[in-house]
C-alpha cells in the first residue's frame, strides 16, 4: 500500500513538473510564460555580455547593445543613461560607468563622424540623464551625494570629477 501511495505522489508531481502539449487556452499561457521568461534569461545573457565588452571598451559594448536590439537604434542619451544606471546588476564596472560619465567624447570631424555615442553633445546629455535618474527629494546635500557616488567610482583626471560634480549639483539644484 505504501508503494502504490508513493508512485501517485511521484506521478502527480512529475505532472507538476514537466507540462504536457497545450490542451486549452490557459494551458497556452503557461507556454507562453515559460516562452516569456527563456527570452528574458537571453536578454540577461547579452546585457552581461555586454557589460564586460563595455568594460573593456565603452563604444565597443554600446555597439553590441544595439546590434542585439537591447537598445533601441536611434541610440538616446536615455537609454545609455538607463544602461549605466541599472548594467551594475549584469556586471558593468564601477570604475568604467565613472571614465564613460567624464569622458568629454569625440567633435565632428569632416568627412569622418564618429557614432551618435562617441560626440562630445551625446556624452553631456547622458550625464545630464544619469544625474536625472536619481530622486534627490526630501533628502540632504550629504545623503544626495553619498546616494550618487555609490553608484559609480569616480575617474582620476580632475576635469572629469568636476565635469561629474557639475552635473550633480545642476540636477540636484534646489530639490536637496
Amino acid at each position: 500500500e505504501s508503494t502504490k501511495e508513493e508512485r501517485r505522489h511521484r506521478d502527480t508531481i512529475m505532472k507538476e513538473i514537466v507540462s504536457p502539449a497545450p490542451q486549452s487556452f490557459s494551458d497556452l499561457d503557461r507556454v507562453t510564460s515559460s516562452h516569456h521568461l527563456s527570452n528574458i534569461k537571453s536578454k540577461k545573457r547579452l546585457m552581461r555580455k555586454a557589460a564586460k565588452l563595455f568594460n573593456t571598451k565603452s563604444s565597443t559594448g554600446i555597439s553590441f547593445l544595439v546590434s542585439c536590439g537591447i537598445i533601441a537604434d536611434p541610440v538616446t542619451p536615455r537609454s545609455i543613461a538607463s544602461f549605466l544606471r541599472n548594467g551594475l546588476v549584469v556586471g558593468l564596472d564601477k570604475k568604467q560607468v565613472g571614465v564613460y560619465l567624464g569622458e568629454v567624447g569625440k567633435p565632428a570631424v569632416a568627412g569622418k563622424s564618429p557614432k551618435v555615442w562617441e560626440r562630445d553633445w551625446f556624452h553631456k546629455e547622458v550625464l545630464e540623464e544619469y544625474c536625472s535618474l536619481f530622486d534627490f527629494d526630501r533628502q540632504s546635500l550629504l545623503d544626495g551625494l553619498r546616494m550618487f557616488l555609490a553608484s559609480f567610482r569616480l575617474p582620476g583626471e580632475a576635469q572629469q570629477i568636476d565635469r561629474i560634480l557639475q552635473a550633480f549639483a545642476d540636477s540636484c539644484g534646489n530639490r536637496c
